[in-house]
């Protein structure tokens, strides 16, 4: 093999940096430009030609199409994807899930100082439309079967005579760790505490709450603490699976530009799916991480990719067959480019 031959294989391995589309489509031109710069007799690529092949291949790989709606679509996917790793992680870990409706029931007890009237111990199903609760002394707890699909069991009761500070005082006389109590302007008072594996945030709203403010409500939120390890390969399957959904959705953005029309049409029409349950979570994730920042109560580190991802499981599962469809169709080999997302991508 001569010299230039073997330049040119060698050039060719690290141009497999690039997708294959673009190889196909513009690896000859890249090949004949990095042969006719190099140097008689040269045998192996300069480093700089090395790495800004490398860079390059890498730059092509992540970056979507430029138009606004490819862009917009690659972020979803990896948000979504970033959720679905969390909270896969979250299942496969040692958390526990939520408490028993027992365990719930007895930090109720223990905060209001008296064993709650009513049905004490019954659990309500409660997905997105809750079981509206009565005035009177009765406790109603929101739970979902045993299958560690939520972080927490809600124990909601009438807030007559219940007073913030009292609560707090008789949880601490329990051993429990907790805040100081926070009153807001709209009649919301809250703490938070901690003992051993639990934890419980408390919201009294008086029956004398503004106009206009939310109903009156006394609510206690039981969850199992998160741990390091569990908080820790939560985020690791985050940042691992959202990676993957980023390349995931370039990928399946830059083979569909290049389909036939009928063949986007149909990829497109069955995406639809997977694009609007993705989207409808991010929005609702972005809005439930910012409540906690903004009110300053504690966060459940696991709540938000379990509750979102099994709020509705039918939308979960139907947007998973979505998304692996529409990827397979896809992958049918292409027969030309298309300017649909924008012409050009490098």
């Amino acid at each position: 093999m001569n010299d230039i031959e073997e330049l040119r294989a060698r050039y060719r391995r690290l141009l497999r940096a690039y997708p294959g589309w673009y190889r196909r489509e513009r690896g000859d031109e890249l090949l004949t430009t990095l042969l006719d710069d190099a140097a008689e007799g040269q045998r192996h690529p300069g480093r700089a030609d090395a790495l800004d092949l490398l860079l390059g291949g890498m730059r092509v790989r992540l970056r979507p199409p430029r138009a606004t709606t490819a862009r917009v679509l690659t972020v979803v996917c990896a948000l979504y994807a970033a959720l679905a790793g969390a909270a896969l992680a979250v299942f496969a870990g040692p958390y526990p899930g939520p408490p028993s409706a027992q365990q719930a029931l007895v930090v109720a007890t223990t905060a209001l100082g008296r064993a709650p009237q009513g049905v004490p111990g019954l659990a309500v199903e409660c997905d997105l439309v809750c079981p509206a609760t009565e005035s009177g002394d009765e406790v109603v707890m929101f739970d979902h079967p045993e299958d560690r699909t939520d972080a927490a069991v809600v124990v909601w009761a009438d807030p007559t005579g219940l007073d913030p500070a009292q609560l707090r005082a008789r949880l601490v006389a329990a051993g429990w760790t907790a805040s100081p109590v926070v009153g807001e302007t709209s009649g919301l008072h809250w703490f938070d505490a901690t003992r051993d594996e639990l934890s419980v945030s408390v919201s009294v709203r008086p029956p004398a709450a503004p106009e206009g403010a939310v109903t009156r409500e006394g609510v206690l939120v039981v969850s199992h603490r998160a741990t390091v390890a569990v908080v820790a390969s939560a985020l690791a399957a985050a940042v691992a699976a959202g990676a993957a959904g980023w390349l995931a959705a370039v990928w399946a953005l830059q083979r569909w530009r290049r389909h036939t029309r009928w063949v986007r049409f149909g990829s497109a029409l069955a995406g639809a799916p997977f694009a609007l349950v993705a989207t409808a979570t991010v929005v609702d994730g972005v809005m439930w991480a910012f409540v906690p920042i903004l009110t300053r109560t504690a966060i459940n580190e696991v709540a938000l990719p379990l509750g979102l991802l099994t709020m509705v499981p039918v939308a979960t599962v139907a947007a998973a067959g979505s998304a692996a469809l529409c990827c397979a169709l896809v992958a049918l080999p292409s027969r030309g480019a298309s300017p649909a997302l924008g012409r050009r991508t490098a």
